[in-house]
């Protein structure tokens, strides 16, 4: 009876751990516009397009422990020239929101941020290399191949060839960069799109029906009566004569 009971607490201890919302240390500034997360920043050191009008988006509640709260409507404006899912900026032009993965580094990027050039010393040899990228940021993007990740700088005379300059680069993307190495640093001279463009799942919002980890409150149940029933079969086994 004793290694019945370590089976049920250990189900029962699975059951709780599932059902617990997951801690979170910090609420990031964002906005959602047509299902799209916009990560907010300071708006002082950006090149910004001209506005071309309101538009109403998401607000995302910042539940970090507590009572769940909903989300919230606010206001942003849309960017000319620019999909308001890729970036737009508050009301009073203090913030801009931008799609992670957008590559402002570009000289040709609408909301281009100027991070410097990269210095190009002691620069040997040139190469070009397909995969998968991993993460991608401001300026920087890595690239998954052969088992293997590199990180490859982004600057000014960075080109993205097939795609507009705002495109996100998301992960999974297919790739194909060619870059020049410079010292221990690999920079990107020309980034081609090889497969299909990832599109980002589209926030679903908070809702009473979902816990921290994403998972309905049905699945939990389920799994809560699985562990019940397996019990239930380990101690009808154990006391059968």
């Amino acid at each position: 009876m004793k290694r019945v009971w370590l089976v049920v607490a250990s189900v029962s201890v699975a059951v709780v751990c599932v059902s617990t919302p997951e801690a979170r240390a910090s609420c990031l500034s964002a906005v959602i516009v047509d299902g799209a997360v916009l990560i907010g920043y300071g708006a002082s050191d950006w090149t910004l397009p001209r506005p071309a009008g309101e538009i109403s988006a998401v607000n995302p509640a910042c539940n970090d422990g507590g009572p769940r709260r909903p989300d919230g409507r606010t206001t942003v404006v849309r960017f000319a020239g620019v999909p308001a899912d890729i970036a737009v900026r508050s009301v009073d032009g203090s913030n801009v929101y931008i799609a992670d993965g957008s590559l402002t580094a570009l000289a040709t990027h609408p909301l281009h941020r100027s991070t410097g050039r990269v210095a190009r010393r002691r620069c040997a040899r040139k190469s070009t290399r397909g995969g998968a990228a991993g993460r991608a940021g401001f300026d920087s993007i890595e690239l998954i191949a052969d088992g293997r990740s590199r990180f490859y700088r982004v600057d000014a005379r960075t080109v993205l060839v097939n795609r507009p300059a705002y495109q996100p680069i998301r992960p999974g993307q297919r790739l194909s960069i060619a870059a020049t190495r410079c010292g221990t640093r690999l920079i990107a001279d020309r980034i081609v799109f090889t497969g299909p463009t990832i599109v980002a799942k589209r926030y679903s919002g908070q809702t009473d029906s979902t816990l921290g980890y994403g998972l309905p409150w049905g699945i939990v149940l389920a799994l809560g009566a699985l562990g019940l029933a397996l019990a239930a079969w380990l101690i009808e086994r154990v006391t059968r004569p």
